[in-house]
C-alpha cells in the first residue's frame, strides 16, 4: 500500500516562530541568515523582489505569496542598489504571540507580510529536495490578505497567521509540477519516519506490526527489522509511548473525560487504558490529572 499524496500533504506540520509587518522603502530592504526554516512573504502593498533564493530573482506584487523553502540567505528589497537591513524580529528566535512592525527607510516601495515557520516534513523529508521556493500567483491566492491582517490582532495572532500559511503551503506544493513526484519519490526514502508520523497522527486506530508495514509498502519481518534497528525500540512500544504522552497532554490541557481520552489514543476500554497508564506513569490518569491542576509535573517513571 502506498501513501496518497493527500496523506504526505496532511502529515505536514507548520509551526509559527514570529510574524510582522515590513514597511520597505524606495531605497531600502533587509537580508535574512541563513536558519534552515520556511520564510513566508505576502505583499500587501507595492512590489518587491527576493535574491538570494536558488539564483533566482523572485518578483513580489501585491496579493502575491511566496515560501523560502530551505532557510538559506537571502535579501528582500525593491531595487538592486537598496540599503540592506536587519529585522530583528525575523532573525532573532524569540516566539512571537502578536505581529511585529518595522519600517525601513522613507517612501512606500512595499508592505510585507512576513514570518518564519518551523516546518516539519512528512516522513522526514529532507527540505533540501524540494524546490528552493514556492510562488503563489494573486488570481490563485485562496486566503484574502488584506482579511487576515485584519483579524490578526491581538493574543494568539501568530496562530491565526500560521493556519492560514499552512494552507497557502499546502496549495502552493499541490500545484507545483515536481513536488508530487517528490513525495512519491520519498515513499522509498524514509518508511520508518513515514510510519512514526502516521502512528502520531492516527493514534486512535487499532494499529499492528503487519498494517503499519502493509502502510509504509514493505513486509512484515522486514519493516520490524529496519524499525528495531534506526529507532531502537519495536514499533508497538514506540506507539504505546506516543499514546501515553498524548493522554498526558490531553489530561493538563482538557477536560476530557478519562474514558474519552483513552479511547482518542486507541483504548476503547477504560479499564485497559487505565491498566496501561497506570503501568508507563506509575500513577492512575487521574492522579495525574489532580497533581498537573495543583502544579506539578505529574512526571512519573517510564518503563
Amino acid at each position: 500500500m502506498r501513501w496518497s499524496f493527500s496523506e504526505f500533504l496532511n502529515l505536514l506540520d507548520a509551526r509559527s516562530q514570529c510574524w510582522g509587518i515590513v514597511e520597505i522603502g524606495s531605497d531600502d530592504g533587509f537580508r535574512m541568515r541563513v536558519n534552515g526554516e520556511v520564510m513566508f512573504y505576502a505583499a500587501l502593498e507595492g512590489r518587491v523582489a527576493i535574491t538570494g533564493v536558488g539564483g533566482d530573482r523572485i518578483a513580489l506584487a501585491a496579493g502575491e505569496t511566496v515560501f523560502v523553502i530551505a532557510g538559506g540567505s537571502h535579501a528582500v528589497r525593491p531595487q538592486p542598489e537598496a540599503r540592506l537591513n536587519t529585522v530583528e524580529f525575523l532573525n532573532d528566535d524569540d516566539y512571537g504571540d502578536m505581529p511585529y512592525h518595522a519600517r525601513l527607510g522613507d517612501g512606500a516601495a512595499g508592505r510585507l507580510l512576513c514570518g518564519r515557520l518551523k516546518v516539519r516534513w512528512p516522513g522526514g523529508l529532507d527540505p533540501n529536495f524540494m524546490p528552493p521556493s514556492l510562488s503563489v500567483a494573486a488570481d490563485e491566492n485562496i486566503v484574502d490578505l488584506d482579511a487576515l491582517v485584519r483579524k490578526a490582532r491581538g493574543s494568539g495572532a501568530a496562530a491565526l497567521l500560521t493556519r492560514a500559511a499552512a494552507l497557502l503551503l499546502t496549495a502552493g506544493l499541490r500545484d507545483h509540477p515536481e513536488c508530487e513526484r517528490i513525495f512519491r519519490d520519498a515513499n522509498f526514502r524514509d518508511p520508518i519516519s513515514r510510519a512514526v508520523q502516521i502512528m502520531e497522527l492516527h493514534l486512535h486506530r487499532d494499529w499492528t506490526v503487519g498494517t503499519l508495514a502493509s502502510k509504509v509498502g514493505m513486509a512484515r519481518s522486514t519493516f520490524a527489522g529496519r524499525f528495531l534497528a534506526e529507532v531502537g525500540r519495536p514499533p508497538m512500544e514506540v506507539l504505546t509511548e506516543l499514546r501515553m504522552r498524548k493522554a498526558a497532554e490531553l489530561l493538563s490541557q482538557t477536560d476530557l473525560k478519562i474514558a474519552e481520552i483513552g479511547d482518542r489514543v486507541g483504548y476503547h476500554s477504560q479499564s485497559a487504558f487505565c491498566r496501561r497508564f497506570e503501568r508507563h506513569f506509575e500513577m492512575t490518569p487521574g492522579t495525574m490529572r489532580l497533581q498537573r491542576a495543583a502544579g506539578g509535573t505529574g512526571e512519573g517513571v517510564r518503563e
